[in-house]
């Protein structure tokens, strides 16, 4: 039989602090957990941010509590120290997922093993905090930590304490209810008192982390923007690599990747050039291979929906189509895949995420007034340099040519890119901008995608094809529609009304 190596009541008092509990459950499970001691100090640091963003009504409160932290340099912290702490308050969520944390990628192996128990041991305390028992024992058995709560607690309420996180991180853990609460009456080996010094004071910032303001510093405002655009690509990867079911794993981390690739052309004027060159570059082959993936994805659908469009007798003839695609769709997928485990891809995500969770690295300091600029500061003319961009396609689109319309369609896109960008700093009417340019995407979007699927039909050499034939002519009535629509779309995004309400929002930033 196992003997106990730790037992110990201890009165917790309902007003002490998150920070004070979660201190507590430390110490008194550290044969458990077996942590080392100086990642206490890190574990006050988390419950003290994590417990700042509770006192707002923001969504998401363990990632703005998460942005806090990485808001600017900590005294007396090293960057990783920063990052663990970082990922603690970032695992506040019920099923903490580490493949798409930034902030924990850039962590050593040691380190991440850290960051995953301290969050764990946070994750208790909070529950404690919420539920207020008023004595507790805790024990060690083993690699079993019991806890034992009395008070006035219901069965109900201990049923809403989340032991998952623990037991697999750190090991079996049972919290149970004192029998009539007979911790009420049992000998207390002390009072949970936390040394003052050991307490973290936080202050609020001037804004919380959950979205861009105008009067923010550049630099880090696009720092936690980029950050967001890089989790949105992490939280995709892993389906790509996993399974092939779902198409729109592949298309959502395209979307991410392009997004990012023109987000890093936007921040490029107040971050180190060449640094900024160099991870648009990293991105471009993994880019390139999720684009040959989802094109021929959205090929095989549309010839899929062509093929329901014919007489249940006839839809055989595409069968030789469809099934060339999804051969060549295959050999695509295989490209990506193993680009997605080159050394060369990792590193750049590695580097990448260092670079996202450092406040101040990379930014330039000699800027020419010598100020660091503010989000209102730069945004404004980035913005309207995109839309002039895109309008001075107007005096070409007359001859309606496919090169033409391509690029008024990326064009639009960077454009497009952009407002969303800086949307948070534009306001809740970004969308009056956005709605009548994202119309005018999708409608070059189709007739661009009429190129690309007669390109696809010349690669597979299957031009004469009966089949392909038919889907050919379909797909040119097709276009003759969105080539009619095109106009119209156009005029709403080339007017002046249009201008004034871009205008509008720029000068409100």
């Amino acid at each position: 039989m196992l003997e106990s190596t730790k037992h110990k009541t201890v009165v917790l008092l309902p007003e002490q602090s998150l920070q004070a509990k979660a201190l507590t459950l430390f110490d008194e499970t550290i044969d458990g957990h077996q942590l080392p001691r100086k990642s206490r100090r890190w574990l006050a640091y988390a419950a003290a941010y994590y417990a700042l963003a509770q006192i707002s009504d923001v969504p998401r409160k363990e990632r703005v509590a998460r942005d806090i932290v990485l808001a600017e340099p900590i005294p007396h912290l090293a960057a990783e120290e920063q990052c663990v702490i970082a990922s603690v308050v970032a695992f506040q969520r019920d099923k903490p997922r580490a493949h798409r944390e930034t902030v924990f990628l850039r962590l050593s192996n040691k380190n991440q093993n850290v960051a995953m128990r301290l969050a764990a041991i946070l994750q208790l305390a909070r529950h404690l905090d919420e539920i207020k028992p008023q004595r507790v024992e805790y024990e060690i058995i083993g690699k079993q930590t019991i806890i034992t709560i009395g008070g006035k607690i219901s069965k109900k309420q201990l049923e809403t304490i989340n032991m998952t996180h623990w037991e697999k991180i750190i090991g079996p853990i049972e919290v149970r209810l004192a029998e009539k609460d007979v911790l009420a009456d049992a000998q207390s080996n002390g009072m949970s008192s936390i040394e003052a010094s050991a307490l973290i004071s936080i202050g609020l910032p001037s804004h919380l982390p959950d979205q861009l303001y105008g009067d923010e510093p550049f630099g880090e405002g696009a720092r936690r923007v980029l950050r967001r655009i890089f989790e949105k690509m992490l939280a995709r990867e892993e389906g790509v690599r996993t399974s092939d079911e779902d198409p729109e794993d592949v298309h959502q981390m395209r979307v991410a990747t392009r997004k990012l690739r023109a987000a890093l052309q936007i921040v490029e004027p107040v971050f180190e050039q060449k640094l900024i060159r160099q991870y648009r570059r990293d991105l471009r082959r993994v880019a390139q291979d999720l684009g040959a993936v989802r094109d021929y994805d959205v090929f095989l659908m549309d010839v899929q929906a062509f093929q329901q469009t014919l007489p249940e007798d006839e839809q055989s003839q595409v069968q030789i189509f469809l099934s060339a695609i999804t051969e060549e769709r295959l050999k695509r997928r295989s490209g990506l895949l193993e680009d997605l485990e080159t050394k060369r891809y990792n590193r750049f995500k590695q580097l990448f995420a260092n670079f996202l969770t450092e406040p101040g690295a990379g930014v330039i300091t000699a800027t020419e007034t010598g100020i660091a600029p503010r989000i209102r500061d730069m945004a404004g003319s980035m913005i309207w340099r995109r839309y002039e961009q895109l309008r001075a396609f107007e005096v070409l689109l007359d001859n309606g040519r496919e090169e033409t319309l391509h690029d008024a369609r990326i064009a639009g896109k960077r454009f497009r890119y952009t407002i969303e960008f800086f949307a948070d700093a534009l306001g809740p009417r970004v969308e009056q901008v956005l709605e009548p340019l994202i119309a005018l995407q999708e409608n070059l979007g189709n007739i661009q995608d009429g190129a690309v699927f007669q390109n696809h039909v010349q690669e597979l050499g299957l031009a004469k094809d009966a089949g392909v034939q038919a889907y050919l002519a379909a797909r040119l009535t097709s276009n003759d529609t969105y080539l009619a629509e095109f106009p119209a779309l156009w005029g709403k995004v080339a007017s002046a009304t249009y201008r004034r309400n871009l205008f509008g929002l720029i000068v409100k930033m």
